[in-house]
């Protein structure tokens, strides 16, 4: 089967292909016009970067944040947090804790 462009509202599309292929699966893509703009009110999802001068000044801004030395007392800290974090969230979502 070749693909085809079909112009017209969703009801017409698919009123079009029921006609024409009777009693099969198709695969249907419907592609948004130029000027719709489907992401409109929709938030960007968060920690995304948008542009190459956001990445520049995310990466200035941590070359010049506080440093401090890891050490295996950190990590132990940090394990310990995660550790307790996944608890927390298997307990309240009802799950068991393995």
């Amino acid at each position: 089967m070749q693909a085809q462009v079909i112009e017209g509202t969703t009801e017409e599309i698919l009123t079009c292909l029921q006609e024409a292929y009777p009693n099969q699966t198709l695969r249907v893509t419907i592609e948004p016009q130029e000027e719709e703009n489907l992401l409109v009110g929709v938030p960007p999802p968060p920690n995304t970067i948008r542009s190459e001068a956001q990445l520049i000044e995310l990466l200035l801004q941590s070359l010049n944040s506080p440093r401090y030395k890891v050490t295996n007392e950190t990590w132990e800290q940090r394990k310990a947090e995660v550790r307790r974090r996944v608890a927390y969230r298997q307990i309240n979502l009802g799950q068991m804790v393995v």
